[in-house]
């Protein structure tokens, strides 16, 4: 797509657009919510939340003396589920 500003032309390419670091992050992000979503569909759906949560989620007593220490990484790809805003 080209686009006139001022009276040069800039050419847009989509497909670099978007670094490789972000594309990584969206798809881990939408991985991890399909799998929350899954794991909410197939199991009861509050001991899945609060499962999920308690390990994956960041409880800071819990990252040194109980050796989560994945726990500060992956808390920030967790989500709510679809009904809750």
């Amino acid at each position: 797509m080209s686009v006139a500003i001022g009276g040069r032309r800039y050419n847009f390419d989509w497909r670099g657009f978007i670094t490789p670091g972000v594309k990584l992050i969206v798809l881990v992000c939408a991985g991890v919510f399909v799998i929350q979503t899954l794991v909410s569909l197939l199991a009861d759906p509050l001991y899945a939340y609060h499962h999920v949560t308690q390990v994956f989620g960041l409880i800071p007593r819990a990252v040194f003396p109980g050796l989560r220490v994945w726990q500060p990484f992956t808390y920030i790809f967790l989500h709510g589920d679809i009904g809750t805003s």
